[in-house]
């Protein structure tokens, strides 16, 4: 049984902030034991976690913002 994957489709994993952290440090780990050959591939995915977190970060912010000068 053969199982194909497009490059352009896009799956969906949800992580807490504690696995994402997990996540990044067994890419740092994985690029120390290998070395170039899986740098790229390391800083392309640590980037796309770390954009994730920024992003729930700011809506979070945004979220506080709203309900502190919202109503008197």
């Amino acid at each position: 049984m053969q199982t194909s994957v497009r490059m352009d489709e896009n799956i969906e994993l949800t992580l807490n902030a504690n696995e994402a952290n997990a996540l990044i440090k067994l890419i740092d780990l994985a690029t120390k034991a290998a070395g170039l050959q899986v740098a790229e591939a390391a800083v392309h995915l640590t980037k796309k976690l770390q954009e994730a977190g920024a992003s729930l970060q700011e809506e979070a912010a945004a979220e506080e913002g709203e309900g502190e000068g919202g109503e008197a």
